[in-house]
């Protein structure tokens, strides 16, 4: 947005035109995409546990970028674990990313008790006033006893 200032002090109107950032520029989350399938890591997604184990702390990983032509605006990704077990736990808000850029979207879960179960797992990235943007293909897993 230009606004015009007049500065002059001998009267003169013609005045400088100066951009302004109103802090209101238009955000669009729709652009933000999982580059893969979400996954499980015991380090904060540095490594991938492709056959998880019970009573073993881990967090949910998964990649996202903003594909868009616009700022993502903030967003947050919510992690739904199915089958045999339901909970959900999101991420932490993030405050958007830029055109082409990536984050690595990591939520502590904790561990699995000791017990056969069959479960999936599923991202879904949202859009700080709570729209579903897009979820990713999620994967399953089998946790066995000792």
């Amino acid at each position: 947005m230009k606004v015009r200032f007049f500065r002059s002090p001998d009267g003169d109107e013609t005045g400088t035109e100066t951009e302004v950032k109103t802090g209101n520029e238009t955000t669009d989350p729709t652009g933000l995409e999982p580059t893969e399938a979400c996954w499980m890591s015991r380090d904060g997604g540095k490594a991938i546990d492709s056959d998880p184990v019970h009573d073993v702390p881990y967090d949910f990983c998964i990649r996202i970028l903003n594909n868009g032509s616009k700022n993502s605006g903030k967003f947050k990704v919510k992690f739904t674990v199915g089958g045999d077990l339901s909970a959900e736990v999101e991420t932490e808000e993030y405050e958007g990313l830029a055109p082409g850029a990536t984050v690595l979207a990591v939520a502590h879960y904790g561990s699995f008790e000791n017990k056969f179960g069959i479960y999936s797992l599923q991202s879904t990235v949202v859009a700080i006033d709570g729209r579903e943007i897009i979820a990713d293909a999620g994967f399953n897993f089998t946790i066995n006893t000792d």
